[in-house]
């Protein structure tokens, strides 16, 4: 499924929350969601010594079905999160 987030999605998005950010947002305007879909976006840290960058995991769960989301989106989520510029963009989900 192509999701399209558009500067509408993005003016009108909340940081850190993963029912109303802008990808949830145009996900509720494009699929047709009788509940808000659920944007979620986990970093897991390794702890090797040598290796301490973090891997992030980000999905949409849409009506109890779960589809993963690129690095993209990922690092949309993030940078919208934490004030840092964002500009509209579309991106696949998949299960």
């Amino acid at each position: 499924m192509k999701v399209s987030v558009k500067q509408k999605h993005i003016d009108a998005g909340k940081k850190r929350d993963c029912e109303a950010c802008p990808i949830a947002l145009a996900l509720t305007e494009q699929a047709n969601c009788p509940q808000p879909p659920t944007v979620i976006v986990t970093y897991i840290y390794n702890n090797h010594p040598n290796d301490i960058r973090p891997i992030a995991l980000g999905y949409v769960n849409i009506d109890d079905l779960k589809f993963t989301m690129p690095l993209e989106a990922i690092k949309f989520a993030a940078d919208f999160d934490n004030d840092k510029p964002v500009s509209p963009f579309e991106f696949e989900i998949g299960r």
